[in-house]
């Protein structure tokens, strides 16, 4: 669709979680901030937590915007589903964890891991 999308991922690199979370707790009154922090990353979509949560609001705010509806079978199929992403992205985090503390072979990366949250 041509489309630069932001996700929950990408919310939190670039910092628009911290303001996403000015927003819910009141301390921006308009999500129009939020939509500026978007924009100023270069984002024209957003997917994922939280946007999905306060889409009215932002649709309110930019009427002219689509909203894309998806529709699992059952609420077991989709939590299913979202489970393994959030599995799949885990272990990708720590995996990227791990070659940042400089893990070259799979004793590296076990000790590695064995010391996440550790300094």
């Amino acid at each position: 669709m041509g489309y630069n999308v932001c996700d929950v991922l990408e919310c939190t690199q670039y910092g628009i979680a911290k303001i996403w979370l000015d927003y819910i707790n009141g301390n921006i009154e308009s999500i129009d901030e939020v939509i500026a922090a978007y924009k100023s990353h270069g984002f024209d979509a957003l997917q994922d937590l939280p946007g999905n949560l306060y889409w009215e609001d932002l649709y309110n705010s930019c009427p002219e915007a689509k909203i894309i509806l998806t529709i699992r079978d059952d609420d077991e199929i989709w939590y299913n589903s979202w489970y393994k992403l959030e599995i799949h992205i885990s272990k990708g985090l720590i995996i990227h964890e791990a070659i940042g503390r400089g893990c070259h072979n799979n004793r590296d990366f076990e000790k590695s891991v064995s010391s996440l949250g550790q300094p």
